[in-house]
């Protein structure tokens, strides 16, 4: 069975993920989250709606995509 993710998917695939301490820098530097530590010491990504998520193609949020979940 092929199914067919949009990039709507695909975000959503990522705030499913926490990244490490060596990817987030990167996410932060693309405007997509940010690191809070101290008390929290988690990880936010942004809103699906917000419009950091459109600098970016299908193909690049995919490729993050994999990348954070093989580390």
């Amino acid at each position: 069975m092929k199914v067919e993710l949009d990039k709507r998917d695909i975000i959503h695939l990522l705030r499913g993920v926490t990244p490490s301490y060596n990817t987030m820098k990167l996410i932060e530097d693309m405007k997509l989250g940010s690191y809070t530590g101290g008390f929290v010491d988690r990880f936010n990504w942004n809103s699906v709606t917000s419009v950091c998520w459109d600098k970016y193609s299908e193909e690049e949020l995919y490729e993050l995509y994999i990348k954070l979940t093989k580390e």
